[in-house]
């Protein structure tokens, strides 16, 4: 990915996460950490950004909801079976609770439907029947419009 494209990504996703917010979603950002690569046509190298910690920071929210008995079922839209610990953890500690993944689409992780208690596999027509508004007026205001590229 070329750097004005990875800038362009991320200005997107500031934009994306302003909507989740204004919609009134709590946002908890996750860790980047640079890493140092080698392109292996050219030899040139580069950093780019390497998430750390979500799914440990997936597994800690997973414990605190479950411990706060204040929901019965947790839902967890996830194809990472980094998650499958935590769930089959949570699961001993609290089994009268359910737990159910939503696998985004274009994933195929079966692994995380089967240690749920139930899942479901998101497919291209569910994205379609729910997209934002587009432009999309923030509460404050402010208009944002879909990037040519989602």
């Amino acid at each position: 990915m070329r750097e004005s494209e990875f800038l362009q990504h991320r200005t997107n996703q500031v934009q994306y996460l302003k909507i989740l917010s204004d919609q009134g979603i709590t946002i908890l950002k996750g860790k980047f950490n640079q890493k140092q690569v080698k392109c292996p046509s050219c030899g040139v190298r580069f950093k780019i950004p390497v998430e750390k910690q979500t799914d440990i920071n997936i597994a800690y929210k997973l414990f605190e909801v479950l411990s706060s008995g204040s929901v019965d079922v947790v839902v967890i839209v996830s194809g990472d079976t980094d998650l499958v610990p935590a769930i089959e953890t949570s699961k001993k500690v609290f089994p009268e609770k359910s737990i159910a993944v939503v696998i985004p689409y274009g994933n195929h992780s079966t692994q995380l439907k089967t240690v749920a208690h139930f899942g479901y596999r998101l497919r291209a027509k569910h994205y379609v029947k729910h997209l934002l508004p587009n432009p999309y007026r923030l509460k404050t205001g402010e208009i944002i419009s879909k990037p040519s590229t989602w």
